[in-house]
Parts: structure tokens; C-alpha cells; sequence
């Protein structure tokens, strides 16, 4: 189409001060409620896949990215975000 719409989170929270504010395990839960329910809606509302997410503020950490690996959260961001994890592995995207 002329244009694509992505995900951005559910209500573009700045990820480093909920990690100080919230507990491991509320901060866990909070990452993937922001990107599930981004996701869920778009894709629901607009009828179109979602794999692609643009970090609010350009901000995501080490936690996150642990959680896609190890899976510690229960979110596999590369599931959510496929076409996002093939551009991540053939372009190194550094992060903020």
C-alpha cells in the first residue's frame, strides 16, 4: 500500500523510568502488556499485520532484549516483531 502502520507501544511510556519504578517482575509484565496490547489492537482495528516496533523514545535495554532471548518474560519479541528481528540480525541496530 501507499503507507504501513506499525506498532509503537499501547501508550508510549518511557521504558528507563518505569524500570526504576517498578519491581522485576511489574516491569516484566508492563514491557508485554505495551507491546501485546499495541500490537492486538492495531492489528484488530486495521485488519493488517503488525511486525514492526518503533521504541518509544528510541529507548529499550538490555532487559528486554534478554527477555527475547531467554524468554524470561514470556514475549518473544522476535515473534511479535518479525520482520523487526530480520532487520536486527542483518543490520546491527545499536542501541540508544
Amino acid at each position: 500500500g501507499l503507507f504501513d502502520i506499525q506498532s509503537h507501544s499501547f501508550w508510549h511510556p518511557n521504558f528507563n523510568d518505569e524500570k526504576r519504578r517498578l519491581k522485576h517482575e511489574q516491569y516484566e509484565k508492563f514491557v508485554r502488556t505495551q507491546l501485546v496490547k499495541s500490537k492486538e489492537t492495531l492489528e484488530k482495528k486495521l485488519q493488517t499485520r503488525v511486525d514492526m516496533l518503533a521504541w518509544p523514545f528510541g529507548i529499550f535495554d538490555d532487559d528486554i532484549v534478554a527477555a527475547d532471548q531467554d524468554d524470561v518474560s514470556g514475549i518473544e519479541i522476535s515473534e511479535l516483531f518479525p520482520l523487526q528481528a530480520q532487520i536486527a540480525d542483518k543490520f546491527s541496530i545499536v542501541k540508544a
